[in-house]
């Protein structure tokens, strides 16, 4: 049996019982039935069975959604009860515990799950941004040298000239580009191993790095060689 059919079965169950009980006198149809009343009453009972098979739609039952869960069951009892009322006539201790006692606990109930549960989002929300952000530093940086990647490059390079195109157009606006390419680097790694070549393949792109200019980058296109962008005339500020 689902959580959302034993709420309706305990909303059920508690309003009659609790009418019952505390019921002194043989119940008394009301003499004159509002019809409007019962039909609004009958709408919210329906609508809060909508939002308890709401609630249980979320896979994981965690405490915010169980509190949730309770808290429209309390309102429902609350409603199932003014449903009634509208027919017969019931003590004032039943009205009492019924509209004020449950719906208060209802609202009670629901403001806390919600109140978790939109806490718990947030914290997974942050912890998901942090996880897009290095799962995108990964993705565009060379793991090696520190430099920009190809992929970094393609994107780089299509957003400047998409938000620059009409001022490349017009003159007003330079890309330019160099491709730098070690010598004999492959003499490197056969004489001195590979693990040599890693450290001046570093080497080479944090000496570049300390040199760039905020509109310069520095991307590894692969192997030794590397591709320097700019906006702007001149490749390197001088030092």
């Amino acid at each position: 049996m689902t959580m959302v059919v034993r709420s309706l079965i305990f909303a059920v169950l508690a309003t009659l019982w609790l009418t019952f009980l505390l019921t002194t006198y043989e119940w008394r149809p009301v003499a004159d039935i509002e019809w409007a009343d019962i039909i609004f009453e009958l709408f919210r009972c329906l609508f809060t069975v909508a939002l308890i098979f709401l609630v249980n739609r979320f896979q994981e039952k965690s405490l915010p959604i169980k509190l949730m869960l309770a808290g429209f069951t309390m309102l429902l009892i609350g409603e199932l009860h003014d449903f009634s009322e509208e027919i017969y006539y019931q003590p004032f201790l039943v009205s009492l515990l019924f509209e004020n006692i449950a719906y208060s606990v209802g609202i009670v109930m629901i403001a806390v799950g919600i109140f978790q549960l939109s806490d718990k989002h947030n914290r997974l929300l942050t912890k998901l941004q942090v996880e897009k952000s290095i799962l995108h530093r990964k993705s565009t940086t060379d793991a090696l040298t520190g430099a920009f990647n190809r992929t970094c490059f393609q994107e780089l390079s299509a957003n400047l000239l998409e938000k620059n195109r009409a001022a490349i157009d017009a003159g007003k606006e330079h890309i330019a580009l160099a491709i730098l390419d070690l010598d004999k680097f492959k003499a490197v790694n056969d004489t001195y191993g590979h693990d040599t070549g890693d450290e001046v393949l570093q080497c080479l792109a944090k000496l570049i790095q300390s040199r760039l200019s905020p509109l310069e980058t520095l991307i590894r296109l692969g192997g030794e060689e590397f591709l320097l962008l700019r906006q702007g005339e001149g490749l390197l500020r001088d030092q």
